[in-house]
């Protein structure tokens, strides 16, 4: 669900302590990690401003950005300012062209976004700045969460709206950055180019120009499929919005590839050597509105506290679940078996 927009005139006097007299504005409704979200204009300088209410119960996920901008700024927008006031929490970034990527097959956007992850490849997270970890983000979809860990900075979200395609393509909106292994980038954005209409194989051939993608253990990537599947079903079930619907088919084709690679090597699916979603522990798992691929995060809730996740057996995250979701996909590995393959055509990005 996206936060509710609140007119940028509220903080306009915030605002031009930073830019100056405002001679023209453009609201945005795009933006699902923030209240606030306008361009202004102010002498010859375009500014993009985003924001949450101070009192906002994600606030401090600007400072996050605000901390992280400075790794990852080559290949996002640049950070101006930052401003706070006690109604207010305000980013201010350089407004860079562009328009939201396409990801279908034979795009031409599609070898840019190749080219900006290869970018984002090269950034390490500091051990010091506060971000959620691999391991823990997706701790309750799994028994082996440790697969995940790693030391790069991921940005996770590869929605076509948090990707700006001009010359190159560049990554906005860091609200939700994460710590972990280098390979799950690609393997979200897989996801994502399935939704738009890859076959399993074509996503994976993009992601396979990315050399973590290459190197990573056939386990891990086996895993994360199912990590994904079992993810999306559940916020497509506590959810009406149609694109949680897609990525819940997609990522269900995805995992079912995956299983299918297992099966065409002897590998029971039950084998010890096929990581299994349904053994996946439950656990109290809190629905973040705004934040895609961590909508559901394994942080701890008080002993006791009922959510929608653990409110009756069939809910996401628990033990008939996993089993549901297992089931539903074996259902589907023919489904997605035949479809146009989109393969990628000409040189290998660089």
């Amino acid at each position: 669900m996206a936060t509710g927009k609140a007119n940028w005139e509220q903080a306009r006097d915030l605002i031009e302590k930073e830019t100056g007299p405002i001679t023209a504005a453009r609201e945005l409704a795009e933006g699902r990690n923030s209240e606030m979200s306008v361009i202004v204009y102010a002498g010859s300088e375009a500014t993009f401003v985003k924001g949450r209410r101070a009192s906002h119960r994600w606030a401090w996920t600007q400072e996050r950005e605000r901390i992280i901008n400075p790794l990852a700024r080559h290949v996002s927008a640049a950070l101006r300012w930052s401003a706070v006031s006690d109604d207010w929490n305000l980013l201010g970034f350089e407004c860079i062209p562009g328009e939201h990527a396409k990801y279908s097959p034979g795009s031409p956007d599609v070898p840019k976004v190749i080219d900006a992850l290869l970018q984002l490849q090269g950034i390490a997270c500091p051990e010091g700045i506060d971000v959620k970890r691999a391991e823990d983000r997706w701790a309750s979809y799994t028994q082996t969460p440790e697969l995940l860990a790693g030391t790069s900075l991921l940005h996770t979200e590869w929605t076509p709206g948090n990707v700006l395609v001009a010359d190159r393509a560049r990554l906005v909106d860091w609200a939700w950055p994460t710590r972990g292994a280098a390979w799950i980038d690609p393997a979200c954005l897989a996801v994502w180019l399935i939704t738009s209409g890859h076959s399993p194989r074509s996503a994976e051939s993009w992601a396979a120009r990315i050399p973590t993608w290459q190197a990573a253990p056939p386990a891990a990537l086996d895993e994360f499929a199912r990590i994904q599947a079992l993810m999306w079903e559940g916020i497509a079930t506590d959810s009406t919005e149609e694109w949680t619907t897609n990525l819940a088919r997609a990522s269900r084709q995805h995992a079912a590839h995956r299983e299918s690679r297992l099966t065409s090597q002897g590998i029971p699916a039950n084998s010890t050597n096929a990581p299994q979603i349904h053994n996946a522990r439950p656990a109290d798992i809190r629905r973040e509105p705004g934040n895609h691929l961590g909508a559901y995060h394994p942080d701890p809730l008080p002993s006791g506290t009922r959510t929608k996740a653990n409110a009756h057996p069939g809910a996401p995250g628990s033990l008939n679940h996993h089993f549901a979701t297992i089931v539903a996909i074996t259902i589907r590995a023919i489904q997605g078996a035949f479809v146009g393959e989109g393969l990628p055509t000409g040189p290998m990005s660089t």
